[in-house]
């Protein structure tokens, strides 16, 4: 069976988190890596997204309405 790809709008109403901090945490090694689509596009692996939240749910992360106001102060 194919890879399904994401394409941003979908990933960011899966993970509920903005594009800044997906980039962060991408580049620290703590969110899937963008797969290149095109010179312009990119998605992300629906199967990789999924594991992420299942780990996150897993190690019983915070909400990110709490990471927010963490990130904030």
């Amino acid at each position: 069976m194919a890879q399904k790809i994401l394409r941003k709008t979908q990933l960011f109403s899966m993970v509920n988190l903005s594009g800044s901090t997906i980039d962060r945490n991408e580049k620290k090694g703590e969110f899937p890596r963008r797969v290149r689509l095109s010179s312009r596009a990119v998605g992300w692996n629906e199967d990789d997204i999924l594991d992420w939240i299942q780990k996150r749910e897993k190690l019983n992360f915070p909400s990110n309405e709490t990471i927010n106001r963490i990130e904030k102060h």
